[in-house]
């Protein structure tokens, strides 16, 4: 099933979301924690705060960056943050694609029964952008407005700074070059509006496709985990780390 919605104008808001290409091995674990044990809004509000650190907001004073973009662009993709608006799309999307995201995609994703949690799962995005802890954002066509997938940002540590890089895309769009594209519109977001040193990204060693993209972005395979992550299958696989540092990505600019 194709998603469309209209492409939204030029605007910028207050919202977030949170997304990775082709197939994604696994989401932040430490974020996905906290925002679990958010119940309501206020608890989210404490985590916020306990979270926010001086290292970030002397990194904010020194780039002199208070707000970061919530949109973009790439050559083919409108990346923005999500809107009250998307809810029916994205519950519709994981409904479409719950086979193919299963493995890569927590299960209150997975199994949400109605649009209201997707509501307060944007809530909790947005809750999370401003403490500044996740960046994710919804992918559609520019000319179709048809909804592609996610590229996130995650697991800052603003004392580098470096932060982290994901990916999904719907079943439909896969095998066409948008996942690349949208983590190479990601990674520009991190190194030109939030100043970032280095940008990491993970995945198992099976997944072939995300391996393809790391290379196509131009990351450096670090380290390989071996027996680190258990697919929902049971199955231990070892998860490779790739990185990418600023001084690599203005060489090919």
């Amino acid at each position: 099933m194709v998603l469309s919605s209209k492409v939204p104008p030029n605007n910028r808001f207050h919202l977030t979301a949170f997304g990775v290409g082709t197939q994604r091995d696994f989401w932040p674990q430490n974020v996905f924690t906290a925002i679990l044990s958010c119940h309501h809004r206020r608890q989210v509000s404490q985590f916020v705060s306990c979270n926010s650190s001086s290292n970030l907001e002397s990194h904010l004073m020194n780039t002199n960056l208070q707000e970061f973009p919530t949109e973009f662009t790439s050559e083919r993709l409108l990346l923005r943050c999500y809107r009250s608006s998307d809810i029916t799309l994205y519950y519709r999307m994981l409904q479409d694609n719950a086979e193919h995201l299963y493995e890569f995609l927590p299960p209150f994703l997975i199994n949400v029964q109605r649009e209201g949690d997707i509501k307060a799962w944007f809530d909790r995005q947005n809750a999370e952008w401003n403490a500044r802890n996740l960046f994710i954002f919804g992918a559609w066509n520019k000319v179709t407005g048809i909804y592609v997938g996610e590229s996130y940002l995650a697991n800052p540590n603003w004392d580098v700074p470096r932060i982290e890089v994901g990916y999904f895309l719907v079943k439909e769009f896969t095998g066409k070059g948008y996942a690349t594209e949208a983590a190479n519109a990601a990674i520009r977001y991190a190194f030109e509006h939030m100043k970032i040193l280095r940008i990491d990204l993970r995945c198992a060693v099976d997944n072939t496709a995300s391996i393809q993209v790391a290379k196509r972005c131009g990351f450096t395979q670090e380290g390989c985990f071996r027996q680190h992550h258990r697919k929902k299958d049971g199955v231990l696989v070892d998860m490779l780390w790739y990185g990418l540092l600023l001084s690599e990505w203005q060489k090919k600019q």
